[in-house]
């Protein structure tokens, strides 16, 4: 089923032993087969929440080195974020400047058309610069070229507009 939150866990025991009238060791023992990993998530908030700030460093030294994307690195922080920190996450979906984009790729999975053009763009000056002006391996090569042809595919793929803002056909 996946990694459930530790509160969540708890109220599920909670609520499951209540109605179901089981014993808390049996139900203890039952959570655990169905989420191994949600008593162990007290533990992991520390590591994530640090993870998280340095991905949004990532993200941010993102915004002047035209190489480095800025969104991937702030979605994986708020990610980060949503586990370990419940204010560093309302801060960082709500910030002055990355906040509407986390948003509206939470909301409707939109990419913005201007981080299309930009995201396209230094990938492709990138690539010229890799496969032009530098002597690396041919499988360097063709493992970037494939990576950035997944990646440009990925940003292609995504709407730029949210459906209440997408103009209506005629």
């Amino acid at each position: 089923m996946g990694v459930v939150d530790f509160n969540t866990a708890a109220e599920w025991i909670n609520a499951t032993r209540i109605t179901a009238n089981i014993s808390h060791t049996n139900l203890k023992s039952r959570v655990f087969t169905l989420y191994p990993f949600c008593y162990c998530v007290h533990r992991m908030r520390p590591m994530l929440f640090i993870l998280g700030w340095l991905l949004f460093g990532l993200g941010f030294v993102g915004v002047f080195v035209p190489v480095l994307p800025t969104t991937p690195f702030m979605l994986l922080a708020l990610w980060c974020f949503a586990r370990s920190s419940e204010r560093f996450h309302a801060w960082l979906y709500t910030h002055r400047v990355f906040g509407q984009t986390l948003q509206q790729y939470h909301r409707h999975r939109v990419i913005p058309v201007v981080a299309k053009f930009f995201a396209l763009l230094f990938m492709t000056s990138s690539l010229v610069y890799l496969l032009v002006f530098l002597k690396t391996a041919v499988w360097v090569k063709v493992l970037v070229t494939g990576s950035m042809a997944l990646g440009a595919w990925f940003i292609l793929s995504k709407p730029s507009l949210p459906p209440e803002e997408a103009p209506e056909p005629e």
